[in-house]
């Protein structure tokens, strides 16, 4: 079964492998303001973590809907 909308498909992969690289980095930011006990720095970092998993399970949401 072929997409009908291929164009917003691999639109979709390459949003998703942003956001999972993102999300990489984010959590080695944040494991690393911890182990230097920097709490502010940890609180930064997991606030932009939340957000950026927020934005890459909508867009799954909105890929699995169409």
């Amino acid at each position: 079964m072929s997409d009908p909308n291929p164009d917003a498909a691999r639109i979709r992969r390459i949003f998703l492998g942003e956001h999972a690289a993102l999300l990489e980095n984010l959590s080695a930011a944040l494991r690393l303001a911890c182990e230097r006990g920097s709490d502010e720095a940890a609180e930064v970092h997991l606030k932009q973590l939340r957000q950026v998993l927020v934005e890459a399970i909508n867009l799954f949401k909105q890929g699995s809907a169409e």
